[in-house]
């Protein structure tokens, strides 16, 4: 009787760990998905500031090769 309590509490404590670690991966997620807008804001942001800095020096991409 003792091998399946002590079996059983093993299993309890498996099953909270992989909850906990279900709610973490989520959490993570949220974070990336929230950090990958910053990024494309930021992006966007400074695509515009150097558009903004081309037009205003008169400057002109060129070709490097």
């Amino acid at each position: 009787m003792a091998v399946k309590k002590k079996h059983r509490k093993s299993h309890d404590a498996v099953t909270r760990r992989i909850s906990v670690l279900r709610w973490e991966i989520e959490e993570r997620k949220e974070e990336l998905l929230e950090l990958a807008q910053l990024l494309q804001q930021y992006e966007f942001s400074a695509q515009v500031d150097l558009r903004c800095l081309a037009d205003d020096f008169d400057i002109k991409p060129v070709s490097l090769i």
